[in-house]
């Protein structure tokens, strides 16, 4: 025991302090530098998210973080990390501003201002290329895109030296960029006369089917769905004699409308014995007045809208019939075909199909995509010809290599060129038509 100012202490104890952070009693002084993370890797960069890093602050224990997309309001948080996820879509602009602090003070701010691109090129997998470089071919380089109504928008000129194995992943879409269910398309191939078949599933893989040999070209540009999670969206039933597909596939068949655009976005598919070109598919609600062709199965199948009942109607294939097995329902249009299209003058002898058909026309979306309508004919058709040229402001920076129907019946080729210059290229010319139908792409000049 001791004795303090004459009394007796009979208890002891001591007192320790520290700092929680550890740093030195010195301030940060340094500015944190922000630049954007692994820029190229889709996981962290792409259509939905922008991620972000910046240079550890001398005696810095933590960083207050602040972020603003568009102008909007700060979302501010505090992370001993040095990087940072930011939910953005394509063409955002994001300001963001980083402060290391300690318990003696904080360093100046870091900030950046950044614009989120229009694309994210795809990281290719299994010996996948884009067919030359954007420089030397003028063509689209693999990439994707999505709107602010959930339109997801591929392009992409790709080729592959080696012979490839069915349902090979070409690329795989990030989370907010996947279908609800396995979709099916139709595309073309340089060393095939008809059409392949291209796959992407609910996990976001991009497969290429029915074509065995890819090493001179095959064209994504133009595939267009409506991302999972999209609402509202309207399903209805098939008319007799068909029934929904079976899963993985769309089990169900229905269309949604872009709160942005107003576009229709038609996804599903059906089973049926359809033979006859009069078959008939389920209500969609409200049809376009014009046809509209679609189909990805390798019989190259036409399909028509009714005009005045919202019915998707066959048409005709490559073989004169319909498929029975089943039938992929993807395409998108709008419903009112009066204001908001602008007719065009054709050239080099193209001519509008004439009367019963819709004008031939083109408009752009509030969200910049550009789409095309009508029926075209020609007596005697050759590749490279201008059909019409787009005027400045409605054009692609790079060209689109797009699969229309031609004589109706069979896939063909359209190029859409920097310059606005839409011309044909197809091994199946005819004087019958040439569809513009259920073509889409992004203006960027």
């Amino acid at each position: 025991n001791q004795t303090v100012a004459g009394s007796t202490l009979t208890h002891a104890g001591s007192l320790r302090a520290s700092r929680i952070n550890e740093t030195l009693d010195v301030a940060p002084t340094t500015a944190p530098v922000i630049s954007v993370y692994n820029p190229t890797v889709n996981a962290d960069n792409n259509p939905k998210q922008a991620t972000f890093q910046w240079t550890p602050v001398a005696y810095a224990g933590t960083y207050r973080v602040r972020y603003q997309v568009n102008g909007g309001p700060w979302t501010t948080l505090t992370t001993t990390a040095t990087k940072q996820v930011v939910p953005a879509d394509p063409l955002d602009v994001i300001n963001i501003g980083v402060i290391g602090s300690n318990d003696m003070g904080d360093s100046p701010e870091g900030t950046l201002n950044y614009a989120t691109p229009l694309w994210t090129p795809a990281n290719l997998v299994n010996g996948w290329t884009s067919w030359g470089t954007e420089t030397s071919t003028g063509h689209t380089q693999a990439a994707y895109t999505i709107t602010k109504g959930g339109a997801v928008i591929i392009k992409g000129m790709m080729q592959k030296a080696t012979t490839l194995a069915n349902e090979e992943i070409m690329f795989t879409l990030p989370p907010g960029l996947r279908p609800t269910a396995r979709l099916i398309y139709g595309v073309k191939a340089g060393s095939l006369a008809g059409v392949g078949r291209l796959d992407i599933d609910s996990s976001g893989n991009v497969m290429l089917l029915n074509v065995t040999n890819a090493s001179s070209w095959v064209t994504l540009d133009g595939i267009m769905f409506v991302a999972s999670g999209t609402q509202p969206w309207t399903t209805v039933s098939p008319n007799s004699g068909y029934n929904l597909f079976y899963s993985p596939y769309s089990t169900t068949i229905g269309y949604f409308t872009d709160p942005y655009s107003g576009r229709i976005s038609v996804q599903g598919m059906l089973s049926g014995n359809a033979s006859s070109v009069s078959s008939s598919f389920p209500s969609i609600g409200t049809a376009p007045s014009h046809v509209r062709t679609i189909g990805a199965n390798t019989a190259e199948t036409v399909y028509g809208i009714n005009q005045n009942g919202g019915t998707v109607s066959g048409r005709t294939n490559s073989s004169g019939g319909l498929p029975t097995s089943w039938h992929s329902l993807i395409y998108t249009y709008y419903p009112n075909q009066g204001s908001g299209w602008t007719s065009f003058t054709p050239q080099n002898g193209w001519n509008y199909l004439g009367s019963g058909w819709e004008t031939p026309g083109y408009r752009k979306g509030a969200d910049g995509v550009v789409s095309l309508k009508g029926l075209m004919n020609k007596s005697s058709a050759s590749n490279g010809e201008v059909i019409f040229t787009l005027p400045a402001g409605f054009r692609p920076r790079q060209t689109w290599f797009v699969v229309p129907y031609t004589g109706c019946n069979s896939a063909g080729l359209i190029y859409i060129k920097p310059t606005g210059a839409v011309e044909a290229y197809s091994t199946t010319l005819s004087s019958g038509c040439t569809s513009l139908d259920n073509i889409h792409f992004m203006a960027e000049q």
